[in-house]
């Protein structure tokens, strides 16, 4: 008996860890794994010219300048949801100095796209779904499909707190409301020497009330602009900010209820530490005491 226990649970880890392997090769993970294949043939193992300084994104410090020769030893290419950075590019340049580039970017076309505006490889290598440079339409147009692509129809939820436009029934819609973009309203604006950024996106509650998110991304690439994306909307289900919070909640718990306010003010005197929160939209004024709401709402 024991012994078909034991079979029977290593069978069990056989078809799991087969589960697991065919997975990569199965819908969506397989056409990642087949982009990410193409890619290394590509790009693995080329030498680049860094267009600009290549800054370490944790410390700032520049660690190619612009102009510096190094070469793509690896390559990970993962689409997964806004705002987590999908693909990464190991180079390594003079004295062995190795660095790792994350890019924002959901489908292979919108990498190419980004790669080319940091590095320029000596001998550029073939690219059968995007030409090597693009004009200012192609340039604008790969841009609006990128958006498109990524969150037209796709259910967002408010971070914090959002004034509607004028005709919605509401004043605002609180943190936590389900919205999804309007498909007509990305808008594109003229940013630094020509270049082409998205600056305004209509979302809609699907009950007539609707919001519009102002970004300007002060580069080419899309990294700083969903870095600002990602402070107003997200792609987790949240639930929706209560109208009233209980006497005693703490700060953390108010930040998650109400998000971060438009104001804050801290008072020290005999009777200890208070801080008053102002919520414009709401209204509503907030009072701690010693980290803790004083009365409620």
């Amino acid at each position: 008996m024991s012994r078909l226990i034991v079979l029977s649970l290593a069978l069990v880890v056989l078809v799991g860890s087969g589960c697991a392997a065919v997975s990569d090769f199965v819908g969506r993970p397989a056409g990642d794994y087949r982009a990410e294949q193409e890619l290394k043939t590509y790009y693995l193992n080329r030498t680049a010219v860094a267009r600009g300084d290549v800054l370490d994104a944790g410390t700032g410090d520049v660690v190619f300048p612009a102009g510096t020769e190094v070469r793509v030893t690896d390559i990970r290419y993962r689409p997964t949801r806004f705002p987590k950075a999908t693909a990464r590019v190991t180079v390594v340049g003079p004295n062995q100095r190795k660095l790792t580039l994350g890019f924002a970017s959901h489908f292979k076309e919108h990498f190419l796209l980004e790669l080319n505006q940091v590095l320029a490889f000596t001998v550029p290598p073939p690219c059968e779904t995007l030409p090597w440079r693009l004009g200012i339409a192609e340039d604008r147009a790969a841009r609006l499909a990128i958006v498109k692509e990524e969150f037209a129809g796709v259910p967002l939820w408010l971070l914090r707190d959002a004034r509607c436009l004028e005709g919605s029934k509401r004043e605002f819609l609180p943190a936590g409301t389900e919205m999804r973009l309007e498909d007509g309203s990305v808008q594109l604006a003229p940013g630094a020497d020509g270049d082409r950024i998205v600056s305004r996106l209509i979302l809609d509650d699907g009950d007539g009330n609707r919001v519009a998110l102002s970004l300007r991304a002060p580069s080419r690439t899309y990294g700083e602009w969903y870095d600002q994306m990602s402070e107003v909307v997200t792609t987790e289900k949240m639930t929706p900010a209560p109208d009233r919070l209980p006497a005693g909640a703490s700060r953390e718990a108010v930040l998650d209820a109400w998000g971060a306010p438009d104001r804050r003010r801290g008072n020290l005197s005999n009777e200890g530490i208070t801080e008053e929160w102002t919520y414009v939209l709401r209204g509503r004024t907030l009072v701690f005491a010693d980290g803790r709401l004083k009365g409620g709402t």
